[in-house]
């Protein structure tokens, strides 16, 4: 085994293949006790990587708002670099159709969207 491949095989954990991407999101604690401004940097089907735009507590239960998109997924902290996080996602929600998600992130996410002008 050569140390290159060594080396991947130490640092590579997911399951599932990471997609870059860079999405406006939310992180949510609670029912929308405390919510903090972050991108989704990169996802995958179970797990995602995003950067906070502060140093805001995460504490459980926890969710990932992507905004434009209007999916909601429960959320776990695996590891805290900095401002990069590593989380643990449960399945996801359509806010569009899904009534799953609490009232107050509904009119979170509501309040977030673009206003249309007729």
């Amino acid at each position: 085994m050569t140390a290159e491949r060594l080396i991947d095989h130490r640092t590579e954990r997911r399951r599932d293949r990471r997609n870059r991407s860079l999405l406006a999101a939310k992180i949510i604690v609670g029912d929308c006790v405390t919510s903090a401004d972050c991108v989704i940097r990169s996802h995958s089907a179970g797990g995602a990587q995003i950067r906070l735009s502060s140093q805001v507590p995460l504490g459980a239960p926890l969710s990932l708002l992507a905004i434009s998109e209007g999916m909601l997924w429960d959320a776990e902290v695996i590891w805290r670099r900095n401002e990069f996080v590593g989380l643990r996602l449960g399945p996801a929600h359509d806010l569009r159709t899904a009534p799953a998600a609490g009232r107050r992130i509904r009119a979170l996410w509501s309040e977030l969207q673009p206003r249309r002008s007729d």
